[in-house]
Parts: C-alpha cells; sequence; structure tokens
C-alpha cells in the first residue's frame, strides 16, 4: 500500500520539511510511470515570458476509453471477440488462472488508464475539457491554449469537434468569449488523401 503522496505533503516538502519514509521512492516509482511534464521547469525563460509565442501541433485524436476488446485484440483475439461481457469476464477469469503475468500486465494498463481519466476529470487542470468523453486533442488544445502568452498564436490540427461536440462546448465558448479564435476551417476527406 502506498504512503500517500498529497498536496500538502509536496507542499511541506516544498517549504523544507522531511518526508515520511519511502515518500519519496514513491514520488521516483510514480514520476518513472507516469513520465510528469512540468513545462515552467523544462521551459523557465518562456514561464518568465508569460508562455509560448507559438504553439503548433497535431495532437492524438484518441479517446480516454479502455475497452478490453482493444487491448486483446493482438495479444489474445479470442478475448476481444468474446461473444459478451459474460464471455470475455470468464476468459478473464481463465486468463488470471493461466497466464497470470499477462493478466497482471491488463490489470495495469485498465489502472493507470483509469488514473489519467480521473486526472483529466478531477484535477482541475483541465476546467474546459475534463469533462464526458475526453479526447486527447481536447486536452491538448485546452494545455496549448494554457502555455501560450495572451499574444500568442496557436495553430493545432484537430477533429471538427473541437468547435461542434458537446463536451467541447465550455473550451468554444471560451475561445469565443475571449476572441482567441481566429480561425477554423474543416476538411472532409472523402478521397481519402
Amino acid at each position: 500500500e502506498g504512503i500517500g503522496v498529497t498536496m500538502g505533503r509536496l507542499r511541506d516538502f516544498a517549504k523544507g520539511a522531511t518526508m515520511p519514509d519511502g515518500l519519496m521512492e514513491e514520488v521516483r516509482q510514480l514520476a518513472t510511470q507516469y513520465q510528469f511534464f512540468h513545462w515552467h521547469l523544462i521551459f523557465p525563460e518562456v514561464s518568465k515570458q508569460k508562455g509560448f509565442d507559438l504553439v503548433i501541433g497535431n495532437p492524438p485524436w484518441e479517446k480516454i476509453n479502455f475497452k478490453d476488446e482493444e487491448y486483446f485484440a493482438d495479444s489474445h483475439p479470442h478475448i476481444a471477440n468474446a461473444a459478451n461481457k459474460a464471455q470475455r469476464k470468464a476468459l478473464l477469469e481463465k486468463l488470471r488462472m493461466d497466464e497470470p503475468l499477462a493478466f497482471s500486465r491488463y490489470g495495469a494498463a485498465k489502472a493507470t488508464h483509469d488514473r489519467m481519466s480521473i486526472f483529466f476529470r478531477f484535477s482541475g487542470y483541465f476546467p474546459l475539457t475534463g469533462v464526458s468523453r475526453i479526447n486527447l486533442y481536447s486536452v491538448f488544445c485546452e494545455t496549448a491554449l494554457r502555455i501560450v502568452n495572451p499574444t500568442g498564436f496557436c495553430g493545432l490540427v484537430l477533429a471538427s469537434g473541437i468547435v461542434t461536440d458537446e463536451n467541447n462546448k465550455d473550451l468554444f465558448g471560451f475561445l469565443i468569449n475571449t476572441k482567441r479564435l481566429a480561425h477554423a476551417w474543416g476538411f472532409d476527406n472523402r478521397e481519402g488523401v
């Protein structure tokens, strides 16, 4: 069982307090596992300038939605292609008994996904996009807006849902109300180019 990395303990540590035994190791393990990225630490000169002048990107268009079918598609297609949820549950129990290492990897992947989803929804870092069905392009867009300076520009390749989907309405409203949206072009690639 973990020691519990809390904001209170981290604030105390920043003020010079000692950490409980094992807490620093837990922090190191979590940092390795999740590979946290702190913009202000990696780019301190940009932080002093209140952000980047330009942010360009083509973030992943992937929903944060762990699916057993996708996870097992390559490694255990019989689980992925189970006829129904009850059959899949039985196959997962068999996997737990017959291949404990594979089942352990599955459990770890599912737990990582669940923690990521909780972070997006409840950390407070994504107030505009950490809602409903979270798509990575939405949270990348919100991050780009956070790291660009007030007179800077963002150029992002995003799905049209950034301006049309219900779960992005707060972000779109923010873009409109703050006059941060200069252009939004939509392309329909019917030719498969």
